[in-house]
């Protein structure tokens, strides 16, 4: 187990500062998302946080590879080298229209979609061009020569993804879209539910 990110794609410096000015346009304060030069993901968010931005940063500050630097001035910088993902929690209203001020002004993969545990939080992913769940997953099916494709999904960004495995599997606490879309329903992503699936599915196959 090597412990590294590998494929990673850029955002460029101008697209950077492009996505920033749109977010400060919109009252949002994203976390961004960069890599270090030692292989570290390094995410920063400068300004006020919402108690789910609190929540999101408790939630996974101890990771290995992750580390969060909040209100640093590094963190200021318009066009932080090396950006991987802008990432950034807020009112359905504002996300929804930032969402769509970028996909007019850039070609960087938006998504934008309402989150499971708060309805009337929004959520905005913005990746390099052509990144994407579905793409990462295909890329690394064929890197493992995997020859059956198993993924499981709770919101709207899994879509893609759902739609070019072998099996997709939903939880019970996913969007209704979701849901629809999946092979089956387990239980929710608030218990053990997926593990239970993993050891089920793995015993069946042998």
């Amino acid at each position: 187990n090597t412990m590294r990110y590998i494929d990673t794609r850029f955002i460029s410096p101008e697209t950077s500062r492009l996505i920033r000015a749109a977010a400060d346009r919109h009252g949002v304060n994203p976390f961004i998302y960069t890599f270090d030069d030692k292989g570290m993901l390094t995410v920063y968010h400068n300004g006020e946080r919402s108690i789910h931005d609190d929540k999101f940063i408790n939630e996974r500050m101890n990771l290995p590879l992750k580390r969060f630097h909040i209100d640093e001035p590094a963190g200021m910088n318009q066009s932080i080298p090396n950006t991987v993902l802008f990432f950034a929690m807020g009112p359905c209203q504002r996300i929804n229209a930032l969402a769509d001020d970028l996909r007019r002004s850039i070609d960087c993969s938006v998504s934008n979609y309402v989150d499971i545990f708060g309805k009337d939080v929004g959520i905005i992913e913005i990746f390099a061009p052509e990144v994407s769940k579905a793409n990462a997953v295909k890329r690394l099916a064929r890197d493992i020569n995997a020859d059956r494709i198993v993924v499981f999904g709770d919101n709207l960004n899994d879509l893609p993804m759902m739609r070019i495995a072998d099996l997709s599997v939903a939880v019970d606490n996913a969007l209704p879209e979701v849901k629809n879309a999946a092979s089956t329903v387990i239980g929710p992503n608030t218990s053990h539910s997926v593990a239970r699936f993993i050891a089920e599915d793995f015993e069946r196959m042998q």
